[in-house]
């Protein structure tokens, strides 16, 4: 693009464009920002704009029409409005420095508008990013060896209702160019979903919210790829901050209307789940359209929600159990789930960060196959303040006052406990089927989600079979990875003595490779493995020999079984799983396998392999490779069995035999079977900013007693 003259800018998009007046917001999460450690180097933009000279541009529609998408038949043109601009920055990798210039119109309400700048960015350069609307531009920065440019830009998480178009400032738009002598054509960077509402307490609402599971507005980064900008998940400067909340608000006396369309502009995302809340002016909330779906918010689209029907009624439900799903079986097993460290005005996003939690469980076998027998109920209670506890084992070095008292230490998660006595009796106080007597709070297992960033999970179990599992939305859900262990006994026979065996990368690989999820994983394995299937670890630290605990295995006398998947004996006669060699029990195993393109299941996973209770000895498995190993959405065969006769017992049915189980069993590992999964790998992850690597969680805890 020339730096002097009449230039002209060519808007190609299916969105309307406004002027963007920056919003402020506070952080969502209580945890300051975290200030990232990746070798970058930041360059503050310079106080006065680049050295081309003055320079002045027509933007229009031209013969192409910037447009709106309402429906495949209709369309909106652009209208420019007075004070207008955008940022174009000029840059060659490997100079290390940037010159900009804002293109800012007078002109308002037309169509073709004249820009203009002091100093335009200069001429000669290698890349041309133009950005609008200007003041959405944070920072920029280049990184690792290819000098790649990156950039923050802010996402408003507070938009203004306008009926039938998108807020102003909200459609965020992109244009790259080789040459300074080319017409710009920006592309769109956000999604947007379109929604109308019906019923009589419409002309009451005051604020709409979209509350997702993942980051849908605030000051995130990209990176130019060609005319697209790629969102890097996980990576931030200093001071940034995100959002998992858009509201659409409303000015003075305005009100929300029927039978009208609305837009909501969002970040281009997967979203586990997400849920919509609808405010009147004293605050109170209906809360509507919880999905446990995944919404795929793709950029340049319009996602239609259709007519959201609100009824008469304005009742605040904001506090009510949501039952998250409802069985169809005659008999049934119940779960709770709980928040901590959420405050009253958290509690939407928690009913959003618990249904993805769920979501994630239930798309894992067995639990996906048997959802039907659960009812599972999303309970509710305020903190007073937000995050949890920090202690050093003893003390509490930094108080929070949530409901649960949840509590850990600061760099570690190896001591996290909550007040078992409030957690039980609350539970028993408030979730309606043991409220109606249909259960006991011994058969009905406890989440708790966390509203704290800090990496953990731990289940506690009590002889009784009462259980409670604490989940916190570790690093705000971005990618973390596990490992299976490095080393591992030589043989099944291996004694200490015996040199360990270092597991190749071809072995890993044969494996699936590194595990990478979120916290959705980190749940599974604790609540789905420890609490309602009551398994032990299967990893191990290496030269762990911990014999002491081997006679503890073998003699487990609780009424409620636990550790059936980890044997003291390596013999295939004396493990719990023996019944699995039978010929019979191979041969209908093997037939379902091949049925399912899973060929030489058992010669390649179903035996004996030593390593397991964190002990790398004197323990035993019956699979390589587990979710009670590396947290991947894959319960081995026996471990899916022991969750299934568990499942069936607390829904008051009979157990029933390992043939019975193989009627009905998907015996795929979405990491090594090609199956999809629920949080394999977070979309648009950049492989420059690898997710975070995760240490093993602590062992579950036991209570040898009785939970009330």
């Amino acid at each position: 693009m020339k730096n002097t003259g009449i230039l002209k800018l060519v808007a190609v998009m299916p969105f309307l464009i406004w002027s963007c007046n920056k919003t402020n917001f506070a952080p969502e999460e209580v945890s300051a920002p975290e200030v990232a450690t990746d070798p970058w180097t930041v360059i503050a933009l310079p106080t006065t704009p680049g050295n081309g000279g003055p320079a002045t541009l027509t933007a229009g529609n031209g013969e192409t029409k910037s447009q709106l998408d309402i429906v495949s038949s209709s369309y909106a043109k652009v209208v420019w409005t007075a004070g207008d601009s955008f940022r174009m920055c000029s840059y060659t990798p490997g100079e290390g420095t940037i010159t900009w210039g804002d293109y800012t119109t007078t002109s308002g309400g037309v169509e073709t508008a004249e820009f203009s700048t002091g100093a335009a960015p200069a001429s000669g350069k290698a890349n041309y990013y133009s950005f609008y609307p200007a003041s959405a531009y944070n920072h920029w920065s280049t990184y690792g060896s290819g000098d790649d440019f990156i950039v923050g830009l802010s996402f408003p998480s507070t938009q203004v209702a306008d009926p039938g178009k998108l807020a102003e400032g909200a459609n965020f738009s992109f244009a790259w160019s080789s040459t300074s002598a080319e017409n710009l054509h920006f592309t769109n960077v956000p999604s947007i979903i379109k929604f109308r509402l019906s019923g009589t307490i419409v002309s009451s609402i005051k604020k709409v919210t979209f509350i997702g599971t993942g980051d849908v507005a605030g000051d995130l980064v990209f990176k130019p790829n060609g005319s697209y900008l790629d969102l890097l998940p996980g990576v931030h400067f200093p001071g940034d901050v995100t959002s998992r909340r858009v509201s659409l608000t409303l000015t003075g006396d305005a009100s929300f209307a029927t039978e009208t369309d609305y837009f909501i502009a969002l970040l281009p995302s997967a979203q586990d789940s997400f849920t919509m809340v609808f405010e009147n002016e004293g605050g109170t909330k209906k809360i509507t359209r919880l999905s446990s779906k995944v919404l795929q918010l793709d950029r340049s689209k319009i996602t239609d929600f259709g007519t959201i029907n609100l009824g008469s009624s304005f009742d605040d439900n904001s506090m009510e159990p949501v039952l998250w799903s409802t069985h169809t079986t005659s008999k049934y097993a119940t779960i709770a789930v709980i928040p901590d460290g959420y405050t009253m005005d958290k509690m939407d996003q928690y009913v959003t960060d618990a249904s993805a939690g769920l979501d994630a469980l239930f798309k894992t076998e067995p639990y996906k196959s048997y959802k039907d027998y659960f009812n599972v109920w999303i309970l509710k209670v305020a903190s007073n303040e937000s995050g949890a506890r920090i202690s050093d084992g003893t003390l509490e070095q930094q108080n929070r006052d949530c409901f649960f008292q949840s509590s850990w230490k600061a760099e570690k998660y190896d001591d996290m406990h909550a007040n078992d006595n409030r957690v039980f009796q609350f539970v028993q106080d408030n979730c309606p089927d043991i409220i109606n007597g249909t259960h006991e709070i011994k058969d009905v297992p406890i989440l708790m989600i966390i509203n704290d960033t800090r990496f953990g999970g731990i289940a506690w179990n009590y002889s009784d079979g009462s259980t409670y599992c604490m989940v916190p939305k570790s690093r705000n859900g971005d990618p973390l990875s596990w490992n299976y262990p490095a080393q591992e006994a030589a043989s099944v026979n291996a004694t200490r003595a015996t040199p360990l065996h270092t597991v190749t990368d071809d072995e890993k690989s044969a494996l699936g490779g590194t595990n990478v999820g979120s916290w959705h994983n980190t749940l599974t394995h604790e609540f789905g493995g420890h609490s309602i299937g009551k398994l032990g670890d299967e990893y191990w630290y290496p030269d762990q020999d911990d014999k002491a605990a081997v006679e503890a295995i073998a003699q487990h006398t609780w009424p409620v079984p636990m550790f059936l998947n980890v044997s003291a004996k390596p013999a295939q006669e004396n493990t719990p799983w023996a019944g699995l060699f039978n010929s019979t029990i191979q041969s209908k195993m093997q037939t379902r396998c091949t049925a399912l393109s899973i060929p030489n299941y058992y010669s390649q996973r179903i035996d004996v392999f030593q390593g397991a209770d964190v002990s790398t000895f004197n323990r035993w498995r019956s699979e390589k490779v587990s979710c009670m190993i590396d947290n991947r959405f894959y319960f081995s065969t026996w471990q899916r069995y022991l969750i299934v006769n568990r499942i069936r017992t607390l829904a008051g049915l009979s157990e029933f035999t390992i043939s019975d189980f193989l009627d009905n069993d998907d015996p795929r590992d979405p990491k090594r079977d090609g199956v999809s999964s629920p949080v394999m790998r977070p979309v648009g992850v950049s492989d420059i900013v690898p997710p975070r690597p995760a240490p093993m969680l602590p062992p579950p805890r036991y209570v040898d007693k009785p939970a009330l």
